[in-house]
């Protein structure tokens, strides 16, 4: 894997200088945290550097820790555990994506640091730490690298929009959920979707195929009564007619490759819409569409089984 060059080595002139960027090692100090089950790789400053220039002006430095990034991968699957494995794959590629472009708010990605880690790491912006600036040369006897450009300038961004925000008024929800429902540029999308949905749907569920059968009479009826619909509640289902635990896998089998059929065009049309695969009566919109969708789907099932 490449990661690009985030770092540099300060020179002789710059060696003696504190800058926004910079990673050191932890020291003793009672001014840092004690070490939690998540072992940092180092702390990263987060005063500007500008500030850092002046320390007549400041009596405190700005740091936050430095971990490994699967750390933040452990915790994503363990909370996302109980999805299904497509909906976790997806998620879990869309939120890398979207943590190294550094675009989540409080997580700012790092490359490996060389002579720490061979694999990425990530500054936890949620846990900024206070170290008084009588420890400078402390920080700067165990700095490890420091962050070059454009990538120090992007910490500070990210670090400045924690806190900046303007205090004007929110607009109340009702008033938003009021303009969403009576907005007609989005009443005619969502009911040109569901028509298109409604006429997939048909098409599908008209098909003499035996695994499109097995779509009709076992999942739709589940996830019109369940909010989530797991492998494991179809498993159960379907235990009490088969004695064969093997002859069931095969069963949910087939349902996994007819859901992510590429030729299958019905949920196709609801994984571009809103992915969220099987779960054919929560579409994730406002629920004056999802309602719309759901009495849609029971009022098909109902006719055609």
């Amino acid at each position: 894997m490449s990661f690009p060059g985030m770092y540099y080595v300060k020179n002789s002139e710059e060696e003696s200088i504190l800058s926004q960027g910079d990673i050191f090692r932890r020291f003793e100090v009672k001014d840092l945290p004690k070490k939690s089950e998540d072992v940092e790789l180092g702390f990263i400053l987060l005063t500007y550097s500008c500030d850092l220039e002046h320390p007549e002006d400041i009596n405190y430095i700005l740091v936050c820790p430095v971990l490994d990034f699967n750390i933040l991968i452990k915790k994503f699957l363990e909370k996302n555990k109980t999805k299904s494995i497509i909906k976790i794959k997806d998620a879990l590629t869309s939120k890398i994506n979207k943590l190294f472009n550094n675009d989540s708010r409080f997580y700012f990605f790092l490359s490996p640091i060389p002579n720490i880690s061979q694999y990425p790491a990530y500054a936890d912006l949620q846990q900024i730490i206070k170290i008084h600036k009588k420890y400078s040369k402390e920080i700067i006897a165990n700095r490890i690298i420091s962050l070059k450009n454009p990538w120090r300038e992007k910490l500070g961004w990210m670090t400045g929009n924690l806190f900046n925000r303007i205090a004007t008024l929110d607009i109340r929800k009702d008033t938003k959920d009021n303009f969403i429902e009576g907005n007609e540029p989005i009443i005619a999308f969502f009911e040109n979707k569901i028509n298109e949905i409604n006429n997939l749907f048909n098409q599908y569920i008209n098909t003499e195929n035996p695994d499109i059968k097995l779509i009709k009479e076992i999942l739709i009826p589940m996830c019109l009564d369940n909010e989530k619909v797991t492998r494991k509640m179809i498993f159960e289902q379907l235990k009490p007619t088969y004695n064969d635990d093997s002859e069931i896998n095969k069963i949910l089998d087939k349902i996994e490759t007819q859901l992510k059929s590429k030729h299958n065009k019905f949920f196709e049309e609801i994984f571009n819409f809103q992915k969220l695969h099987h779960k054919l009566d929560n579409f994730g919109i406002i629920d004056i569409f999802k309602e719309k969708i759901k009495e849609l789907i029971r009022d098909t099932q109902n006719k055609k089984i």
